[in-house]
């Protein structure tokens, strides 16, 4: 919901009225008191009210939380998202968060907790809350399936189903999973366009329907070897897809000429993802993490065009092959020291090599036999090698807490093919943040982080826009927007089942990424200065018991948010 300025006073006073009312902490037996006011435990039997089926259904009902999918900065260490799984973060970057809790049986979590603080020298690499959930030990085989099957009365059905299974052999715990969709998708749309003077230029009706599929596989594990603990993730997937898609355009006046035209598009992707990740204890105060990651994604789109004039006569026929192969090889080293009373220090290390080939060859046909066109930045290959380094520091001073830290990337990008050049960058990342916690049912945070967003390699060569009459052009001379983040957090827990949360956030953004129209039908995407974007949220969850609603309810609700 977005406020008009008349009602932000509204929302700022109900916000003070809710922060000093005086919480009140009645303990259900399905909550566990923690020792630590960083932290807020939720046994498994909390989430029985709702008939989990899965680790995802059970981290949905957390009160307060939301879970992150990853961001979009750069490097492994901002895609683990806000989720932890006994004490460590997932070693994956293409297999969500969501997707690892969703091959989670229910029946293999004890407990979840959220983390508000620095707690057992966990990294909280910048993220105000984290989820972390524990398994149960020594558990037995446990299977999990769903399947779903929807009409679309409309259209077509649809068929998704999915299955895994999690176990212990010769002391490797390891879990497996597959899933499989098939779906149809389709629209009928009308569009009226009109010109500079308001006036209606043309009338636009669309007809699609595109058929396709996905599926997924998936491998973790992890085993103790000697006092190093191993970890191993894959993930295979594939979407596939194609479909057809009519356009009949009405040009107003004069004489209410109007043009057909036919798309077709096959879309084929297929990504691969490996990864091993170690852990070992140097000593009582250092511990070390390894990771070791590869991901391939190979991406080729077929699409052609038929335009027909009033008489039914082809005017132009169009074809486009696109195909774009891309490798990410990436290697994590973590160190942690605690050698120092109330400090936890970290140094974060990562070394990355990014390349992608892309290929476009587009062909006209007008009438006088197919002529292939001659697209600026249709084929390249680009290659980035990234250094990104990190020191920080944890000190814990009573109520408060002061993580503090300076990171610093390198990064060189080059191009070959139809646009050849070589640009070098260097980024420095400080970060500082201040919790303070009152007592168990308030805790204040301000932080204010430099982050650099992640360059999508696609950028930087041409595609080809059928259905929108337009040319992506690349733009070799794009660069990463970089972000001044400022934040305050203050939250409120009425017990452990009702929450209240309000955040301010001011973001000074640097070289802002658009896309940038050149022409009627040339457009690329481009650096077009600086921003910024402050605003503010208010969310709430609330346990009633009464009110005519089943007791132990639950109703969660985003009261409100506002964003300039």
């Amino acid at each position: 919901m977005i406020f008009k300025a008349s009602q932000q006073w509204f929302l700022i006073t109900l916000c003070l009225v809710i922060t000093f009312l005086k919480p009140t902490w009645a303990q259900p037996t399905d909550i566990t008191d923690s020792v630590e006011e960083e932290v807020v435990v939720y046994n498994a039997s909390f989430f029985q009210r709702y008939a989990p089926n899965t680790a995802l259904d059970m981290i949905q009902q957390v009160p307060g939380f939301i879970l992150d999918d990853g961001s979009a900065l750069r490097g492994l260490g901002a895609s683990a998202g806000n989720l932890l799984i006994n004490d460590r973060r997932p070693s994956a970057k293409q297999d969500l968060p969501s997707l690892i809790l969703s091959r989670i049986p229910a029946s293999q979590v004890e407990r979840i907790e959220l983390i508000r603080g620095q707690v057992r020298d966990i990294d909280l690499q910048g993220e105000p809350v984290l989820a972390n959930i524990i398994l149960v030990s020594d558990s037995e085989v446990a299977i999990s399936w769903d399947a779903l099957w929807r009409r679309n009365l409309d259209i077509s059905d649809t068929f998704e189903g999915a299955m895994s299974i999690s176990h212990r052999w010769n002391e490797i715990d390891y879990n497996a999973g597959l899933r499989i969709r098939n779906y149809t998708r389709g629209d009928d749309t009308f569009e009226q366009e009109s010109d500079g003077n308001g006036v209606l230029d043309e009338i636009r009706r669309d007809d699609a329907l595109f058929e396709g599929w996905r599926s997924s596989a998936n491998l973790n594990a992890e085993t103790l070897l000697g006092d190093t603990l191993m970890k191993f993730n894959t993930t295979l997937s594939g979407d596939f897809r194609d479909g057809d898609r009519d356009i009949r355009r009405t040009h107003q006046p004069p004489g209410n000429r109007f043009r057909d035209e036919f798309l077709h598009e096959e879309f084929n992707s297929r990504t691969f993802e490996i990864g091993t990740e170690f852990e070992k204890n140097f000593s009582q105060h250092l511990q070390g993490n390894a990771i070791v990651l590869f991901i391939l994604n190979d991406l080729d789109t077929f699409s052609s065009r038929r335009l027909v004039d009033f008489f039914g006569d082809q005017t132009l026929f169009s074809e486009n092959d696109t195909g774009e192969l891309t490798k990410e090889s990436i290697l994590r080293i973590e160190l942690d020291w605690t050698g120092l009373k109330n400090h936890t220090i970290q140094f974060n290390s990562e070394a990355a090599l990014n390349t992608l080939d892309g290929m476009l060859i587009q062909i006209d046909d007008t009438g006088s036999g197919p002529v292939e066109i001659d697209i600026p930045g249709a084929n390249t290959r680009i290659k980035e090698t990234r250094g990104d380094f990190l020191v920080k520091d944890t000190w814990a001073l009573g109520k408060f807490e002061l993580d503090y830290g300076l990171g610093m990337e390198i990064s060189r990008i080059s191009q070959t093919g139809d646009a050849e050049q070589q640009r070098s960058f260097t980024f420095f990342k400080p970060q500082g943040v201040i919790t303070y916690t009152s007592d168990r049912g308030n805790q204040t945070r301000l932080s204010i982080v430099r982050d650099i967003s992640q360059l999508d390699f696609s950028d930087f060569f041409s595609t080809a826009e059928f259905e929108d009459d337009d040319l992506a052009l690349g733009n070799p001379d794009l660069k990463p927007d970089t972000i001044w983040n400022a934040q305050l957090i203050h939250e409120r827990r009425f017990g452990e089942e009702a929450v209240f949360k309000f955040i301010l956030f001011h973001h000074w953004i640097s070289d802002v990424i658009d896309l940038i129209p050149i022409t009627d039908t040339f457009e690329a995407t481009g650096n077009i200065g600086d921003g910024r974007r402050w605003g503010a949220e208010v969310e709430a969850q609330f346990h009633f018991n009464g009110w005519g609603l089943p007791e132990q309810e639950l109703i969660s609700m985003p009261v409100g948010r506002i964003q300039l």
